[in-house]
């Protein structure tokens, strides 16, 4: 399930894989390698450090993930 998609509204590309939350080609890696979590929760904490660095995250994000994980 992809959770976010890189457009003019948002600057992450968040997916839910066998490998857990990956977040695509992220800004907050270095060399834009893919940042993979495990759980949910790590997913969330992740895309709130990529707001609290001025990128875009849509709150469509936020709202699926936390469906999910109920």
């Amino acid at each position: 399930m992809a959770y976010a998609h890189r457009s003019p509204h948002s600057d992450v590309h968040v997916i839910e894989t066998d490998a857990g939350y990956e977040c695509l080609s992220c800004d907050l890696a270095q060399g834009g390698r893919t940042v993979v979590v495990p759980t949910i929760a790590e997913m969330i904490a992740h895309l709130e450090t990529h707001r609290r660095a001025g990128h875009l995250v849509p709150d469509e994000a936020f709202t699926w993930l936390r469906e999910d994980a109920s």
